[in-house]
């Protein structure tokens, strides 16, 4: 009742665009990025009418080939940067989240998780850091065979955190959304 995948893999990617930091309208191109990583994900049933769904992934991107520069808010003008051997923006170095739903019979379901996301860079210059994070989540839904009421709870601690920045330049910070409920009803046809 329960499927487990593991993957190993090697990703490059090449043209990878940056704000040019003498016209921070134009884009450049700033090199090839080569990502190595591990990703691992359970999903399934559990004795006792529990659904399970679960997930790591570690990754190491870097930028492998580069004769770009970045400039950044945080260095002197026309302090410019290496590209070459920085880590790739937004990218986490580990994440994970876990996931459990108890079926309570007679169309109810309840359960709640886990997200944890690993610090990252802002951007390339890799000198601002978004904080790493742990959000938990609850939920609620009864089903019939028409219809389906569904309640989330999502960030129930009213965590502060940082979910992700434009990418090429360190001051574009997107804060993630504080507690909220979602009510969700869905109806067949």
């Amino acid at each position: 009742a329960l499927n487990f995948t593991a993957a190993v893999f090697n990703l490059e990617r090449s043209g990878i665009k940056n704000s040019d930091p003498a016209n921070p309208a134009r884009q450049i191109n700033v090199g090839t990025q080569r990502t190595n990583g591990l990703e691992l994900t359970l999903a399934g049933k559990l004795p006792g009418r529990w659904d399970v769904s679960a997930g790591y992934a570690y990754l190491d991107g870097r930028m492998v080939k580069s004769v770009a520069t970045v400039s950044s808010l945080q260095l002197p003008i026309g302090a410019p940067m290496a590209v070459q051997g920085k880590v790739a923006p937004l990218t986490p170095r580990h994440s994970a989240f876990l996931w459990l739903m108890k079926d309570l019979g007679h169309g109810f379901s309840a359960g709640g998780g886990l997200n944890y996301m690993a610090a990252r860079f802002a951007s390339l210059t890799n000198l601002v850091t978004l904080p790493s994070y742990v959000t938990a989540d609850l939920a609620g839904s009864y089903k019939t065979e028409r219809y389906e009421l569904a309640l989330n709870l999502k960030n129930i601690a009213n965590k502060k955190h940082y979910i992700s920045a434009h990418g090429t330049v360190d001051n574009l910070i997107l804060p993630g959304p504080p507690r909220e409920l979602q009510v969700t009803l869905r109806a067949k046809f």
